[in-house]
């Protein structure tokens, strides 16, 4: 459970109320024409998956150059 957990944190959670944020934005601002509801959860699903998808990646890499050795605290936003 504690290596779930780790990967689940790993996706840096906090950050990604950004990404819904910016889709949310992005899908109420056209007045005229409203996406099908189907068409906009697929895409706050895309596009949080990528950035959680982006944030595994980053970590690993710097896990794999050592940067991860070198910073000890953790970022929040």
């Amino acid at each position: 459970m504690t290596n779930l957990f780790n990967l689940f944190l790993a996706t840096r959670p906090a950050f990604l109320v950004i990404t819904i944020l910016g889709c949310l934005l992005g899908l109420l601002i056209p007045q005229n024409h409203l996406a099908p509801s189907y068409l906009a959860t697929l895409s706050i699903v895309v596009a949080v998956t990528a950035h959680a998808g982006a944030n595994l990646l980053n970590d690993y890499f710097d896990h794999r150059n050592g940067s991860d050795a070198i910073n000890v605290k953790r970022i929040s936003p």
